[in-house]
């Protein structure tokens, strides 16, 4: 007579091990995930390390979402470019989104990174992102890929993580696959005009999300006969 615990042992171990094997050095820590900020427990900080404004309806589909209004100054000029403004922050370790955005984009899968922000200056502004990993180092977007937001009213901005440029400047003190694969923090905000007044700037933020794909095609269906063989087994004894 058959000893079905054993077979179905034996099958699980030799699965466990394909499996293992198939996806060898993917650690899929990462998945798609979007930041709706429905409720007032997301832990993102404003541009100032503090408690951004919630509001709990007027976002995105009339979600929720957060708001930072940066005290009043001048851009100012000296010849550096648009000078940047960073107005969020989604810090690992404050447990932004719970550590949705954290760990290895990469071998994760993460194809793309988006969302939807709203300013009430009388001028369109250029979006601005740092994706920070380990010991500071962060892809930051460059402001030649003019991802234009204009005033009053919600704009999605969405790009691929690749390697060019544009949309990434730089890697600061890394490289490409240094900095995502190991990303701890986002930092969100604005490109803003050379010596230019804002006396009242705020910009909301709603639907900050990832998409990642999914376990290979080919590890579900080893899953699926994994299953299904050991089901047989079952029914066998």
């Amino acid at each position: 007579m058959e000893r079905p615990s054993v077979i179905s042992s034996k099958t699980m171990l030799a699965g466990v091990l394909l499996l293992s094997a198939s996806l060898s050095g993917q650690a899929w820590a990462v998945s798609t995930f979007t930041e709706t900020f429905n409720t007032d427990d997301s832990n993102w900080l404003d541009g100032t390390s503090q408690t951004p404004i919630y509001n709990a309806t007027g976002g995105i589909d009339d979600s929720g979402f957060i708001s930072y209004l940066a005290p009043p100054f001048n851009s100012g000029g000296g010849g550096f470019g648009d000078p940047l403004l960073i107005m969020f922050r989604g810090n690992d370790a404050n447990d932004a989104s719970g550590g949705a955005f954290v760990g290895d984009w990469l071998a994760s899968g993460v194809t793309s990174f988006s969302v939807a922000v709203r300013h009430n200056a009388d001028t369109a502004l250029n979006f601005y992102a740092r994706l920070a990993g380990f010991g500071g180092a962060g892809a930051s977007l460059s402001n030649d890929s003019i991802f234009e937001i204009a005033p009053d009213t919600w704009t999605t901005i969405s790009f691929d993580i690749v390697d060019s440029d544009p949309p990434f400047v730089s890697y600061g003190s890394s490289t490409f696959e240094g900095v995502f694969s190991n990303i701890l923090n986002l930092q969100l905000g604005l490109y803003l005009p050379e010596n230019t007044d804002f006396d009242s700037l705020m910009l909301d933020l709603d639907n900050v999300s990832i998409t990642a794909v999914p376990l290979p095609a080919a590890a579900w269906l080893f899953v699926s006969g994994l299953v299904s063989l050991l089901a047989g087994a079952r029914r066998k004894g």
